[in-house]
């Protein structure tokens, strides 16, 4: 079997796993895998994707802890096989396999990571929210020292760790506009601070959207035409996040009544025909598209 075709068939066996795990997360019409697979080319970080932690989200309100790990691990064993601009349009398993990393390299990137893993140990609890700040400067600081060891020794000269990493890997003849660019991925798909923030701000941009729609609904005199579209904007935004959530059929309502206030009726319909979807027997949604319906077989 070529390579090629061992990489599809890990890529068609990540998928039907991640089908069934749609299935058993109750999201499999709502979530696609062309979706899925969108997302994860286009955020370099899974924490970075509303989609994502959206679905992270449904996994941990299931309540099962195999889930949660399932699915990060799926998601980031998926994304290693989807190729990337920045890495020549290989994807990142293609990239290590055709310019694998010097033993140099991987030597100093273990040393940082220990290092960084000792320094992390001290911090206090409100600190750990600026741990990926942290690591940043901490790795720069780290690249920059000097090792006695030269293993690429240059006449009056000691190369630091960051030099001896591109001097490793110009002799390995990696790509030029690649080689400069160094940094350790640590914790890029996984840091607990950086996925509750990202949580916690897609929240508060779904709470912020309601407050602008429910004055506009429960206050016509203050009704604002730009106000109500920039909710429906917002709410467009945090689609991926919010029709993973257990109550995403009132997230369609209220993005549907957004919608129709703004008279961007087809979106309207399509969110409470998606809200329906999700609960068929949800009265208030049902109601309005009939309404709705019934009021353009009108015109």
């Amino acid at each position: 079997m070529s390579s090629q075709a061992s990489v599809q068939n890990d890529v068609s066996e990540i998928k039907e796993k991640t089908k069934d795990l749609l299935k058993r997360l109750g999201l499999a019409v709502l979530v696609s895998i062309e979706e899925m697979e969108g997302h994860l080319s286009q955020y370099e970080k899974m924490h970075e994707s509303p989609l994502f932690l959206g679905l992270l989200t449904r996994a941990i309100e299931s309540g099962r802890e195999k889930t949660i790990e399932e699915l990060v691990s799926l998601l980031g064993s998926w994304k290693n096989f989807i190729p990337q601009k920045d890495l020549c349009g290989l994807s990142p398993a293609e990239y290590d396999k055709k310019y694998p990393k010097g033993p140099e390299e991987l030597s100093i990137m273990a040393d940082l990571l220990d290092a960084f893993g000792d320094d992390i140990r001290k911090l206090s609890p409100e600190e750990n929210n600026e741990i990926d700040k942290k690591l940043r400067l901490f790795e720069d600081n780290f690249l920059k020292l000097v090792p006695v060891r030269q293993p690429f020794p240059v006449k009056d000269k000691m190369l630091s760790n960051r030099e001896i990493i591109l001097e490793e890997r110009r002799h390995l003849k990696h790509p030029e506009d690649r080689r400069q660019r160094v940094r350790l991925f640590l914790f890029a798909d996984s840091l607990g601070a950086n996925i509750g923030q990202e949580i916690e701000r897609l929240d508060e941009q779904y709470l912020k959207a309601m407050d602008e729609l429910i004055t506009m609904q429960t206050n016509p005199n203050k009704r604002n035409f730009k106000k109500t579209a920039v909710a429906f904007v917002s709410m467009k935004e945090i689609e991926p996040y919010m029709k993973c959530r257990k109550d995403s059929f009132r997230f369609y309502l209220n993005m549907g009544n957004a919608a129709f206030l703004t008279q961007q009726t087809e979106e309207a319909i399509c969110c409470y025909k998606k809200a329906l979807v999700i609960r068929p027997n949800y009265k208030e949604a049902r109601e309005t598209l009939k309404r709705i319906e019934s009021f353009l077989s009108c015109e």
